[in-house]
């Protein structure tokens, strides 16, 4: 099997969070930490390729397209693009560092939440 965004997020976004102690804090609720973890992994390059230096290699990135070509249609369209248009643009002008970085940001909350499961921390009702 190839290239899967989500078990890979999943599992940087669990070692991001243990290797910088990101642990909720006390009182914190699970949608609190979630939010605050999306918030600051928004533009950390190690989890979205967002903070300018971008996830991996133009080479690399362009072998993850291909399988999350899906998700890239959904970043596309939830950021304001017009599919029919720019998804033809995207792919001959934007680098594919750029459409990885796209995919990745649109699936961030979603992987936060499976890593939080998976890390098992309690939070206050």
């Amino acid at each position: 099997m190839g290239y899967n965004y989500r078990e890979e997020m999943v599992k940087d976004i669990k070692k991001y969070i243990v290797d910088n102690y990101m642990e909720p804090e006390p009182g914190m609720t699970r949608d609190e930490y979630e939010e605050r973890l999306d918030d600051e992994l928004w533009d950390i390059d190690e989890i979205t390729g967002n903070g300018g230096m971008y996830y991996a290699d133009e080479d690399t990135c362009a072998g993850y397209i291909g399988y999350g070509l899906i998700d890239l249609i959904d970043a596309l369209e939830e950021f304001g693009f017009d599919f029919t248009h720019d998804m033809m643009d995207a792919f001959h002008a934007a680098p594919a560092r750029y459409l990885d970085c796209l995919i990745r940001t649109h699936i961030l909350y979603e992987c936060v939440n499976k890593a939080v499961d998976e890390l098992g921390y309690k939070f206050e009702a």
